[in-house]
């Protein structure tokens, strides 16, 4: 059992109350004639609880007015809801008969709100046509203030269906947010309202439906809410829920977010902030925006373009690169090298039929480069394959024929890479998978058995374990090195994602983002082993360079970003390695990380300039968040291990940002499934301290409940 709390202050409750008393102290009161005992009673009852600040009191008066159950109590929700039909006619009939009178109008205002504290009654209400009444308070000036606190409370806590119906009235609330600009309670409110009311149709998988999107009017929201961030008329609680939200702006809808150029720098300019936090929502947020535009990465090389390129030479200032690192140990030689080996050895098989040296000498090339083989046949003069008398008519099905003399020798690891080899070119993942598992039982130090394994399982986090492990393996080589470290920078990077964005990963927040965390540094501390170690023409250097270069700003700061843009002159780097993959074959996509870097380096100076105020304000108001030294250096092998995956906390599932104003202390239930809050929930039968709100959320938390469930 939860008490609902609030971030709303005493001043904003009586500016309600007041506002609720201003009518009946004006000179347009006094001129009108009263309807009978219509509004004296709250007038004089309520006079007095104001002026003691007795906020929960006037409630009660109105309650009792109304001939309600006291809104205060549990139990008094509790009624309303088993006799809604009446309550709600009852309150129904007094709007419509009241709609001149401005007192009454707000008065009703307060019990609306005090019902949407509930869940379950928010609910009820809003099929009743409680938005209609809520948008007839809204058009009137004198109601407005309370009917915005309503809606509010409607949504802090409320279904998805009562957020999109509230979605659906953003216009008004823009207009309201347009008279009010500058205003910073009535401005902040109302932003607070539009956010949380689109979050439902923004941030699901699918792509919203477009004649909502029309309804919610996108462009102008974005446009009024950057508006209000410049006049600093907007809480850093609703910055904070901006930038969450931008995201799924930037993936569902990039049109509307490319057409507010505004929205992207102030992205880019809260990079400048001390709270890695909101740099990360601002990384998710570009990321999400430049993926609408991006192109796949591609790995891939032309072995002719680079053959030929080896043999005709790199450009100079290439060329002096290569020289520095090592020709010889450059990725395009070592190619070119096993492609010639590899040539050799097929056709001293043709003339020898020993499967045992070739074998050898296969095993030792597909453990030095990834394009150390083609699909080569032997043909005659005229181009038509000609019967050489082998058991084969295409190369690489000599292998299988490697595998049997190999292992008939007793060479049973040298055989295991061979036929995984084969296994994987012909795209048999399932079997591959199988024999890398059991070759590595039996071989644990050969790196190449976990290269493979890491190609062929079905999640990040496997991956991520393999490749940590193969990179410890004893017998190994400079390309398996390189791979593995690039399968883990990447596999960090996916994994750390998937735990801050996923509902069914570790329950606690700060333990995901310390994970979360521990993941990012492993994945920079690899990513600058590969850049400063690996060879300069390697065709995945541009990719993890990208790589390297984001997540250095959101995970280090923009000091420590920096430093490592001139110390390793990355930009340079970056550069070179697109010329390489050019020359050698490889097409240079504009990948979503590749976009984000432009769009980082190009932007950034004004970026800063135009939001550093706003950034700075935002630091300034909320709690930072640090790593903490555990984040950074404990055991990120044996976090994975032990990591086990769960719902999360169902409360977390209903924050659609700040709380509404809370009129009543009524202690409500909080459903252990789905998360909602209301007076009637039923408690587990069994054990009593499990609360739900049907017989669906129970059936679908049992399996989190038996356990404590005696």
């Amino acid at each position: 059992m939860s008490r609902r709390g609030t971030d709303t202050t005493q001043a904003d409750k009586d500016a309600i109350l007041a506002q609720l008393f201003a009518f009946y102290e004006s000179s347009e009161y006094k001129c009108t004639p009263a309807k009978p005992s219509d509004a004296e009673l709250i007038r004089d009852r309520l006079r007095r609880h104001l002026k003691t600040k007795e906020w929960l009191s006037s409630l009660r008066v109105l309650c009792e007015y109304y001939n309600i159950p006291d809104l205060t109590h549990r139990s008094g929700l509790k009624q309303v809801c088993n006799d809604f039909d009446a309550i709600w006619q009852r309150l129904s009939t007094a709007f419509e008969r009241n709609q001149g009178d401005k007192a009454i109008m707000t008065s009703l205002g307060v019990i609306y709100t005090a019902i949407c504290a509930d869940t379950l009654l928010c609910d009820k209400a809003f099929q009743a046509g409680l938005l209609d009444q809520f948008v007839v308070l809204l058009v009137d000036e004198s109601c407005q203030n309370m009917a915005l606190h309503g809606l509010l409370a409607s949504i802090s806590n409320s279904s998805e269906e009562v957020r999109v119906k509230v979605a659906k009235k953003s216009p008004i609330l823009l207009d309201i947010l347009d008279e009010h600009s500058g205003d910073e309670s009535t401005a902040d409110i109302a932003i607070s309202i539009i956010l949380s009311a689109i979050q439902p149709i923004l941030q699901g998988r699918d792509d919203p439906d477009p004649i909502l999107l029309d309804a919610i009017c996108l462009p102008r929201i974005l446009r009024a809410i950057l508006r209000e961030m410049r006049k600093r008329t907007i809480s850093s609680s609703n910055v904070g829920m901006w930038f969450g939200l931008v995201g799924s702006i930037g993936s569902h809808c990039p049109s509307d977010l490319k057409g507010c150029p505004s929205a992207l720098e102030l992205l880019v300019g809260s990079f400048s902030s001390k709270d890695m936090r909101l740099r990360y929502q601002s990384i998710g947020a570009l990321g999400g925006y430049c993926a609408a535009f991006a192109e796949q990465d591609d790995h891939s090389i032309s072995p002719r373009k680079l053959l030929e390129r080896v043999r005709t030479g790199f450009p100079d200032h290439l060329n002096a690169i290569l020289d520095r690192y090592g020709r010889q140990q450059c990725e395009s030689y070592q190619i070119f090298t096993c492609q010639v080996i590899y040539g050799e050895a097929m056709l001293r098989n043709a003339q020898d039929r020993d499967f045992y040296a070739l074998g050898k000498v296969l095993s030792r090339l597909m453990q030095n480069t990834r394009a150390h083989m083609w699909d080569g046949e032997f043909r005659a003069d005229h181009g038509i394959p000609m019967d050489s008398g082998l058991p084969y008519v295409r190369w690489v099905d000599a292998i299988p024929h490697c595998a049997e003399a190999l292992r008939s020798k007793g060479d049973i690891a040298l055989a295991n890479i061979v036929m995984l080899e084969y296994l994987v070119m012909n795209k048999q993942i399932t079997l591959a998978h199988d024999l890398a598992e059991k070759a590595m039982k039996r071989s644990p130090e050969v790196a190449y058995f976990h290269f493979i394994a890491v190609h062929t399982a079905d999640n990040a986090r496997t991956r991520l374990l393999l490749a940590k492990k193969g990179l410890r393996a004893k017998h190994t080589t400079p390309f398996l090195q390189f791979a593995l470290l690039e399968y883990a920078i990447e596999q960090a990077i996916d994994l750390q994602m998937q735990l801050l964005s996923s509902e069914t990963l570790i329950c606690d927040s700060e333990k995901r983002w310390s994970l979360a965390v521990a993941l990012l540094n492993d994945a920079l501390a690899d990513a600058e082993t590969y850049i400063t170690t690996a060879p300069p023409d390697s065709s995945l250097m541009k990719t993890i360079l990208n790589i390297y270069i984001v997540w250095t700003l959101v995970v280090k700061g923009l000091d420590v970003f920096v430093e490592k843009l001139e110390s390793y002159d990355l930009l340079q780097r970056a550069q070179s390695a697109e010329e390489f993959s050019t020359l050698c074959g490889s097409t240079v996509r504009n990948t979503d990380m590749r976009f984000v870097r432009q769009a980082i380096i190009s932007m950034y100076p004004s970026a800063v300039k135009e939001w550093r105020d706003l950034v700075s304000r935002f630091d300034s108001e909320t709690d930072r968040f640090q790593p903490t030294k555990e984040d950074v250096d404990s055991g990120l092998l044996e976090r994975l291990e032990g990591l086990s995956f769960s719902n999360t906390d169902p409360a977390a599932k209903r924050k659609w940002g700040r709380p509404g104003i809370c009129i009543s202390t009524a202690s409500l239930y909080r459903c252990s499934a789905c998360g909602i809050t209301s007076a009637m929930l039923r408690k587990c039968s069994r054990c009593g301290k499990a609360w739900y709100c049907g017989k669906d959320c129970q059936r679908s938390h049992w399996s989190a409940h038996k356990a404590e469930c005696r």
